[in-house]
């Protein structure tokens, strides 16, 4: 079984022989794609170089099993709504994502996703915020018998209006997640979703600020840091906003940004995410493929 804890971040490696001339990176332990049918399918099931369990490859839930093998519950990611969460206690919460935690093949759930209603209120942590640490520092004392502890196996998926804000802090009236830094401090992984809406990326200016943020905000709440984060891709019918012409097709250039800065490529060293990918799918392979080994 997959052995997580908090995801240190993989080393580069840089290979000569590389067609693209991109840098390849070492085989992440984890690639969630969360995505339907077939585009998870031109992922995991491409006639040349697939996604594999070997190479990381697991398929979120809801979506179903049946992608590798007929009966592959274990490389399936469970999945807790917010939803589930909100209004419930310290304890509650702990207690409920214990039990999912438990019944889930894979060892791994993820929780989907924080958003607005996760916010600060009159600049403080929401209630909500301050359970949801307490949860996670009560899953932090028990040691999970696949490696590491209760709450580094859960990870958490940040909503756009989260990753913005973080990238953008000064933007007027934008609201704040201050509140929710301590609990994703104790996190297996945090994915940060790079796009506005399906179809639609992160603009170039967010892609490359956002992780060095994002990182000082996890290391002030006591995380990792860096070694934490992830970039979650997703289909975009045009260039991310302020992208040059020469950064490629649309997939193609989100990769690029994703490898424009120092703190961007360890990030992506770490592993990448794939979401609502559609008809990009066969790109994101491509791009994935072209840096990981």
């Amino acid at each position: 079984m997959l052995r997580l804890c908090v995801l240190v971040g993989a080393a580069v490696l840089m290979l000569a022989g590389s067609a693209s001339g991109a840098p390849r990176y070492e085989v992440p332990a984890l690639v969630p794609v969360y995505d339907q049918l077939r585009p998870a399918t031109a992922i995991f099931r491409a006639k040349e170089n697939p996604l594999t369990p070997e190479r990381g490859g697991r398929r979120q839930s809801p979506g179903p099993g049946g992608v590798f093998q007929l009966n592959d519950e274990t490389y399936r990611l469970g999945k807790v709504k917010d939803a589930e969460l909100l209004g419930e206690s310290a304890t509650q919460m702990a207690s409920y994502l214990r039990f999912e935690l438990s019944n889930e093949p894979s060892g791994i759930i993820f929780v989907d996703e924080i958003g607005r209603a996760w916010a600060d209120v009159s600049g403080a942590p929401s209630k909500d915020a301050r359970n949801l640490a307490r949860a996670m520092r009560i899953l932090s004392r028990t040691a999970h018998p696949d490696g590491g502890t209760v709450a580094s196996r859960i990870h958490i998926y940040l909503a756009p209006s989260f990753v913005a804000t973080v990238a953008d802090p000064e933007h007027a009236g934008a609201r704040r997640w201050n509140g929710m830094f301590p609990a994703l401090a104790r996190a297996g992984s945090v994915w940060v979703e790079m796009y506005r809406a399906i179809g639609v990326s992160m603009p170039a200016s967010i892609w490359r600020s956002v992780m060095p943020r994002m990182a000082s905000k996890l290391r002030q709440a006591g995380g990792a840091g860096i070694p934490q984060l992830h970039f979650a891709f997703s289909s975009s019918l045009r260039r991310p906003a302020g992208a040059p012409a020469s950064c490629g097709e649309p997939m193609a250039c989100q990769w690029a940004l994703a490898e424009a800065t120092s703190p961007n490529r360890r990030v992506l060293a770490n592993g990448p995410g794939a979401y609502r990918t559609g008809r990009q799918a066969p790109a994101w392979l491509r791009e994935f493929n072209a840096r990981f080994a």
